[in-house]
């Protein structure tokens, strides 16, 4: 399946493994709404414009429920309420986008046999020691553990690194840190 980058509007093939996690991640994660949260009477506009009192559900902005009493308080529809959630819901879309794009390039690149040649490289001995060095041996995740991998922020420069596109970390880190269920971990590798 091809995805479109919203950094750059180019698609990307994503393999359908990668595919799937999304999927679970977007509809699993709670975005869609069940209406559990707060909700307050709201004057509605029925399809044959006779108006109409209903719950409207402050999260999503949905109409919630049966009809109310005509003589219910209520204030109108409050449609900022349903364009905040579907703002929510695209920038969740977009960044979600965004990890599993980078998700399929990390993978492509640790597949590649230039990414395997590279790591057995005298450049790549070099470099690792050079951020063993910089770090003083310690973890630059948990600042205890001596360094175990050297972890690449980015790809973009593979072969030509800078040392800032290196950190120093413990294994117990480098696992924490690309734990799928973590928040807003980035993807790289």
């Amino acid at each position: 399946m091809k995805f479109t980058d919203p950094r750059n509007g180019r698609e990307v093939e994503v393999s359908v493994d990668l595919c799937q996690e999304f999927s679970r991640e977007y509809y699993g994660n709670a975005f869609h709404c069940e209406h559990v949260s707060l909700s307050a009477p709201r004057i509605f506009l029925n399809s044959n414009d006779t108006r109409a009192i209903h719950s409207q559900c402050l999260r999503c902005g949905d109409r919630v429920g049966q009809a109310m009493k005509k003589g219910t308080r209520a204030e109108p529809f409050d449609l900022t309420i349903s364009i905040n959630f579907e703002a929510m819901l695209a920038a969740e879309h977009e960044r979600l986008t965004i990890k599993y794009i980078d998700l399929q390039r990390e993978a492509d690149v640790k597949n590649s046999r230039t990414y395997k040649e590279h790591l057995q490289s005298a450049r790549w001995r070099e470099l690792r020691d050079l951020v063993i060095q910089r770090c003083g041996n310690r973890c630059e995740g948990c600042g205890v553990n001596p360094v175990e991998e050297v972890h690449h922020w980015t790809y973009d420069r593979l072969g030509n690194e800078f040392l800032f596109d290196l950190a120093g970390l413990c294994g117990a880190c480098h696992r924490r840190f690309h734990k799928k269920d973590e928040g807003e971990a980035t993807s790289a590798i």
